[in-house]
């Protein structure tokens, strides 16, 4: 028993053999290299940080993922990445201070300090790109673009792709002016998509309408590419905030259909992750 124990790993943490290891590399050099073709440079950012740095335009949700520990240089605080997306973006606005559209992409391990949903893992590897510099539904295209063909790359021949637009709930929220507490619990009933909440959660908050009604109707809009002309009137008296976000969801909609089957493409107007 002691021995096992002394060679057990911990809860989430997993170490890759033959043949699985070579098969993780062999994806990961397809995956970079398919990056490199489309103009995206490389870059290595470290595995350990300030925490101030890991998290600076994070949400609470990132800082509870992150291990910390103190720098016995420094005595600062410092995290373990969960996430490589802070890093570069600080590359980007600290390091190459460039005016012109900058493409990055990484490809490493990431550690979190609880399992991840869906993989039960907390040492996972992190690829992707990030494109800076460059505004407008063309970007959103190209990355939305990129994804789905790393994922062909890597062998998901059916993927479906999920979007949303967080300028919509923003647009919404606008009128509401609601505390960061209760702004939090009405994202939590968006997510679980939970009618009776949000009935109740209007009560409280004594809302009136439109606003109410926006919010009823915006907990039923998501499905094909139609949802969003439905969407368009019945939140037709919403903000120009939620107007714009839907103009870029049809125009994105529009890009996507020369690679992606409509059958694969899903909107979901309460698809929140990253809100905060």
């Amino acid at each position: 028993m002691s021995t096992f124990y002394k060679w057990h790993l911990p809860e989430g943490v997993q170490e890759l053999l033959p043949p699985q290891a070579e098969r993780l590399e062999a994806c990961r050099r397809m995956v970079l290299d398919q990056y490199r073709v489309w103009g995206y440079d490389l870059v290595m950012p470290p595995m350990i940080d300030f925490l101030d740095a890991l998290l600076v335009g994070a949400g609470q949700d990132l800082a509870q993922q992150t291990f910390n520990l103190v720098d016995q240089v420094s005595g600062r605080q410092l995290g373990l990445r969960a996430d490589m997306t802070p890093q570069v973006a600080r590359i980007d606005a600290h390091r190459l201070q460039t005016d012109q559209p900058v493409r990055l992409c990484y490809c490493d391990a990431v550690i979190k300090a609880r399992a991840s949903k869906g993989t039960q893992q907390r040492t996972l590897i992190q690829t992707g790109v990030e494109l800076f510099g460059h505004q407008g539904i063309n970007s959103d295209l190209e990355v939305l673009t990129l994804l789905m063909k790393t994922l062909e790359l890597i062998g998901f021949q059916h993927a479906h792709l999920d979007v949303g637009h967080v300028g919509v709930l923003e647009g919404l929220l606008e009128p509401l002016r609601l505390s960061k507490l209760n702004t939090r619990e009405l994202l939590s009933i968006l997510r679980r998509k939970s009618l009776p909440d949000l009935e109740q959660f209007i009560a409280q908050q004594q809302l009136q309408a439109p606003s109410a009604q926006h919010l009823l109707n915006l907990i039923h809009l998501q499905g094909d590419v139609s949802i969003l002309a439905r969407a368009k009137q019945e939140l037709a008296s919403a903000s120009s905030t939620v107007s714009s976000a839907l103009d870029d969801l049809q125009q994105l909609a529009e890009g996507l259909a020369r690679f992606v089957p409509a059958e694969h493409l899903y909107f979901d107007l309460t698809e929140l992750r990253g809100f905060r």
